[in-house]
């Protein structure tokens, strides 16, 4: 599943701490959506660089090194089929830190990570549960991956262990279901987790186009983001923000501990490829070269103009130890989201409750009031402008639905009339 030569690095594991949470009324985040057309016969990176709807808010009131502990139970069976999330701090010394949630028994929650030091009393915390195969595929396939009888002869999805620096690779086994290659013997994958911020392979041998929807919430603040790498090679998602270029992100910080690693040279520093969104091609591999900025590694160009956009992903090479990296992007505040961004009229929105993937697009879900009329619209990203997808729908009776069709990437809402 390699698309570019991998680091030979070793991960570095970090032992666990916790705290205590003070459950809260989950807090609405602005929804977003990376559409993604993967050619025939191609590979790409798709990232998973948003979060489920399905969330849980806390302030935290303490911090040891037993696990994350949260004062009030969580709600019964919270994380679902995953059996996985992440954290992230809303308000706080680290806000926009994302932390890695591996296991869950009744209230202690395990962490990848330590957040000693990062993590304090009356910080605000947010829970998500992470994705799974079926969650962004359908767990019968409704996206329409190109099926076949062992992983040779199908669409694979790869995902990439940054910690283990190892792969597992998934496909959709003809009249069986999601499988893994390699082991098939363990039956059916669909509850497979496809954690945040991963960015998966996708090996597309089918003959068509096909095109894959990410949907889910923006996980906020927006900026500045906090993500997790491990030392070696790590296929990530770029944070979901508005910079707009390798330099507004400001990766690297001279000094500080959560900066990309600088050096003279590329075989001494982090190295960056971006796999960009629009034109489905890879950006050189670039570097911070100290003293003089972005540099593509060989040809040594000015590389600080290299775009980034909403639905990109890295393959990060970290050279250092295991971390965590600040990206900086434009700042976008929840409630400017889902209001209104410019002039437009205030509108009433409401939260989405769920998604569910299907063939060119993804059905959005939403607690409705019988007899109301909703409007799902999208705002794009570089655009101040909400424009309605697809026709309204007058609910008869508490659930709503709606099959969407977005292209390119950006904002969405359930607007009610």
């Amino acid at each position: 599943m390699t698309i570019f030569p991998r680091n030979p690095h070793r991960a570095v594991v970090v032992a666990a701490s916790c705290c205590c949470l003070q459950a809260m009324a989950a807090p609405t985040d602005p929804g977003g959506f990376i559409a993604h057309v993967i050619p025939a016969g191609s590979q790409r990176l798709v990232g998973v660089s948003l979060g489920s709807f399905k969330s849980f808010g806390g302030t935290v009131s303490g911090v040891s090194v037993t696990g994350l502990t949260a004062s009030s139970a969580l709600p019964p069976g919270f994380f679902g089929a995953s059996d996985s999330g992440f954290l992230t701090v809303r308000a706080g010394a680290f806000a926009g830190l994302a932390m890695t949630v591996t296991s869950v028994s009744g209230n202690e929650l395990t962490l990848q990570r330590s957040p000693v030091g990062l993590i304090s009393p009356g910080d605000t915390l947010e829970l998500f549960v992470n994705h799974t195969i079926g969650d962004l595929f359908g767990a019968q396939n409704s996206v329409g991956l190109l099926a076949g009888t062992d992983a040779s002869q199908a669409d694979t999805i790869g995902l990439w262990n940054a910690e283990t620096q190892s792969s597992r690779v998934f496909y959709y086994r003809t009249g069986d279901g999601w499988r893994e290659s390699g082991n098939e013997a363990a039956g059916d994958q669909s509850r497979m987790p496809m954690p945040f911020p991963a960015a998966l392979v996708i090996n597309r041998r089918g003959s068509t186009p096909l095109q894959v929807t990410i949907m889910g919430a923006v996980p906020m603040p927006m900026t500045p983001r906090y993500f997790e790498v491990s030392s070696g090679r790590n296929l990530v998602s770029a944070p979901f923000t508005w910079a707009n270029k390798i330099a507004d992100y400001g990766l690297y910080l001279e000094g500080s501990p959560y900066s990309v690693i600088g050096a003279d040279a590329a075989p001494d520093a982090d190295t960056i490829r971006f796999s960009n969104f629009s034109s489905a091609t890879n950006s050189e591999v670039i570097y911070y070269r100290l003293g003089q900025g972005w540099r593509t590694a060989g040809a040594e160009g000015d590389a600080g103009n290299t775009p980034v956009e909403l639905g990109q992903s890295m393959d990060f090479q970290r050279r250092g130890p295991a971390g965590f990296i600040k990206a900086h992007g434009f700042p976008l505040q929840a409630g400017a989201a889902l209001g209104a961004r410019s002039a437009s009229a205030p509108v009433t929105t409401v939260p989405i409750q769920g998604t569910k993937p299907g063939a060119g697009g993804v059905q959005v879900e939403w607690t409705a009031e019988a007899g109301a009329t909703y409007q799902v619209q999208t705002q794009l990203a570089g655009d101040d402008a909400w424009v309605d997808l697809g026709e309204s729908v007058t609910t008869e009776g508490t659930d709503g639905s709606a099959f969407c069709r977005p292209s390119g990437q950006g904002l969405l809402r359930i607007v009610k009339h």
